[in-house]
């Protein structure tokens, strides 16, 4: 159970999820996309198992709604995942 995750920078040029390399226009780096998204797709989710049939490499987590539905979240440390 994770109950808190802290960012060391926000905004930085060499550290931050957003680059401010140019102060009037700030650029999301790729983590902070995939955070907004990861962040978005929890929301209201509740945690269920770790799929644990998937290739080397790859993670998967599923989740559960309210409304009694379910979702995988999948991940991986590969360039191209294989997915059965």
């Amino acid at each position: 159970h994770v109950s808190r995750v802290y960012w060391w920078r926000l905004v930085h040029r060499g550290f931050g999820l957003v680059d401010d390399s140019d102060p009037a226009n700030p650029r999301p780096r790729p983590a902070f996309s995939a955070l907004k998204n990861l962040l978005a797709q929890l929301a209201g989710a509740r945690f269920e198992r770790r799929v644990e049939d998937v290739p080397a490499g790859t993670f998967a987590l599923e989740f559960s709604r309210t409304d009694g539905s379910r979702f995988t979240l999948r991940w991986t440390l590969n360039s191209f995942p294989k997915l059965a």
